[in-house]
């Protein structure tokens, strides 16, 4: 048991590295991402149990943005889980309304001798503005961790990378301009799970401009 214990502590230290090795180095050598998202709304890497269903609003802030969403997701199989969001932001001096859709595929289950869920993500959204319109696809790896708490509570960090495929198009004094992006972002949460039903969780999402997420779950079923 000792050395499994070791085990697990070693490989979860090995990649706790890696990954602030990779959020520090693409932060500094990777092109931006485009500013103007769909959020999703991914908090923690494992996969809801079948038909287990979560909902919840969240705020968003960043420059020169400030925003508030809906979210739902519902467990659709042992290893797959779907979402859907709405969203309406006030960015760069212009209202938008968005929505998008989402699935997630659990790829491996936390256990003792890997601690970490990871997960496959992807979906598609889009936003709507008087003068701004986008459409994004995300695709990317999730990886949490649970961590238990004195009264059955759990603290789960995550954290993933994502590559983003956009289309913009914007009104110009001479017509739409049209902007595609391709682009890779990286997304770092914490989520307190308590023994009732609601949960609070945080987030940041890295690439030209940081954006912050704070927002509430509440399991419905």
């Amino acid at each position: 048991m000792a050395e499994l214990l070791e085990q697990a502590v070693a490989v979860e230290r090995q990649m706790i590295r890696t990954f602030l090795f990779s959020v520090v180095f693409s932060a500094a050598l990777l092109p931006a991402v485009a500013w103007g998202q769909v959020y999703y709304t991914y908090p923690s890497a494992d996969v809801l149990d079948d038909r287990a269903v979560t909902a919840g609003p969240y705020f968003a802030g960043g420059n020169r943005l400030l925003g508030t969403a809906l979210f739902a997701r519902l467990g659709v199989s042992k290893y797959l889980e779907a979402g859907l969001e709405t969203q309406v932001d006030y960015d760069h001096s212009e209202w938008l309304w968005g929505m998008g859709v989402d699935a997630k595929l659990g790829l491996f289950p936390a256990e003792a001798r890997f601690p970490f869920d990871m997960s496959f993500n992807t979906g598609l959204g889009f936003r709507i503005g008087d003068t701004t319109d986008s459409f994004q696809i995300p695709i990317g790896l999730l990886m949490s961790s649970p961590y238990k708490t004195d009264g059955g509570n759990s603290l789960t960090p995550y954290g993933g990378v994502y590559l983003l495929i956009t289309d913009t198009r914007v009104d110009t004094p001479t017509g739409k301009a049209s902007d595609r992006n391709l682009d890779v972002e990286l997304r770092l949460g914490l989520r307190y799970t308590t023994v009732n039903r609601l949960d609070l969780w945080g987030a940041i999402h890295l690439g030209r401009e940081a954006l912050f997420q704070i927002g509430f779950i509440f399991r419905v079923r």
